[in-house]
């Protein structure tokens, strides 16, 4: 499950925003809502325009490249913070699986432009592409040796070409990865204010 997540010069976020799910306090008045030290039901509240549906946008970013579920080019059109200087918004998710620690980052300049991207599973990097200093990926799964690892579509997640291409050996660092693809296409973006509208769970959209 998620366990943080961070993101920086992406709508409302102009500096680093860390948004903790093991941080739980206690989390007295409803035990049953941390799971093995992670909140695993969460509420988010406060007054309007305090940067609430941004963040839902934010963690739900990761599925607009790793996935071919419902996207919204609409949502996502006013991508980076109007005063940062950075050319990037900066994202990184952690997650928890088991006995496996992941760590997926990533840095874009719009909707659907990938710069750099790494993937981590117990502090073992077995991914990465910085477009800014070249094309060229490594990429360390075992299975994936004969992969063309030079990158050059800046819309095609690493990870995403990774997973589509190979035939991936049985181990552990690769059922981390299934687990990991498995969370984020069943993750689910719901709003019902001025419209109706979803992201993620199902390809295309349809009515509601």
């Amino acid at each position: 499950m998620l366990t943080k997540f961070k993101v920086s010069n992406f709508k409302s976020f102009n500096t680093e925003f860390v948004f903790s799910l093991q941080e739980t306090n206690g989390y007295n008045f409803n035990k049953s809502s941390v799971i093995n030290g992670i909140v695993n039901n969460a509420l988010i509240y406060g007054p309007n325009a305090v940067g609430k549906s941004n963040l839902g946008l934010a963690i739900f970013d990761i599925i607009t490249h790793l996935t071919d579920k419902e996207d919204s080019d609409k949502q996502y059109s006013f991508y980076l913070n109007a005063i940062n200087n950075s050319k990037t918004a900066n994202f990184q998710y952690e997650f928890r699986f088991d006995s496996c620690n992941v760590i997926y980052k990533y840095n874009k300049n719009d909707h659907k432009s990938i710069v750099s991207e790494e993937f981590i599973i117990n502090n073992k990097q077995l991914a990465f592409i910085d477009r800014t200093i070249s094309n060229e990926a490594i990429i360390l799964f075992k299975g994936a040796e004969t992969l063309k690892t030079n990158i050059i579509v800046k819309n095609l997640s690493l990870l995403k070409y990774i997973k589509n291409n190979s035939v991936l050996d049985e181990n552990e660092d690769n059922k981390c990865l299934t687990k990991f693809y498995d969370f984020v296409d069943k993750m689910l973006y719901f709003r019902s204010l001025q419209e109706n509208m979803y992201l993620g769970v199902e390809v295309g959209s349809r009515g509601l």
